[in-house]
């Protein structure tokens, strides 16, 4: 009774969804991107973090609801280390530099090759199924690297209170794996745009399952 309920909230819930939003498509093992793909409106982030890295770039929409999300999530937390974005875009030539690196890295702490690619798989997408070439994805957090301990922080309590209202949801949440083929990340979220974060939001849903109620 409970899950046919759910279901038919879900169902209602999606129901007026665009599916072919320019914002919403799905990005995967299932549904890679071309390797030439490059988004049209790519704009700088001003929230980049300034260590020395290159700024940061996401589509327009989403760099501007990134910017302002951000903004105010500093400002609701003046007196801490401030939440700057760490990654936006990545060509698919730099994501697939970024999996191979990570599989040698674990080749060299002892593990076969096969062992390297499975664990990498868990946290970086291969070359083509990374929503960074989308340009509507960002990692940001406020520490010295992408980690679990930022869901322990009060800013990604606000994100996750707050960032649907920006357009932004929480891509590989921590019950969902199954599902995405992406570990929890913290740090990693998605542009949708407000109208499909609200709905994701509101039915605890990860994007993938989104979609599948949408389509049925």
């Amino acid at each position: 009774m409970l899950i046919s309920k759910i279901s038919a909230a879900l169902a209602a819930l999606c129901l007026l969804c665009t599916i072919n939003s320019q914002n919403l498509p799905l990005i995967n093992s299932s549904n890679p991107l071309p390797e030439d793909y490059v988004p049209e409106d790519l704009v700088e982030i001003n929230s980049t973090r300034q260590d020395g890295r290159p700024t940061q770039k996401m589509c327009a929409d989403a760099a501007e609801a990134l910017d302002r999300m951000l903004y105010d999530l500093n400002a609701a937390f003046p007196n801490d280390v401030a939440v700057t974005v760490t990654s936006g875009y990545r060509s698919f030539k730099y994501q697939a530099y970024l999996f191979d690196r990570s599989v040698e890295a674990y080749i060299s702490d002892g593990m076969s090759e096969e062992e390297a690619k499975k664990l990498t798989g868990r946290f970086t997408a291969r070359a083509g199924e990374s929503e960074h070439q989308s340009g509507l994805a960002a990692d940001f957090h406020n520490m010295t690297s992408a980690s679990s301990s930022f869901a322990s922080t009060p800013q990604y309590k606000w994100l996750c209170e707050n960032a649907h209202k920006y357009g932004f949801i929480l891509r590989y949440p921590k019950d969902k794996e199954q599902l995405t083929g992406i570990g929890f990340e913290p740090w990693h979220w998605r542009y949708v745009g407000v109208l499909h974060a609200e709905k994701i939001k509101n039915a605890g849903v990860c994007l993938e399952e989104y979609i599948k109620y949408s389509q049925n």
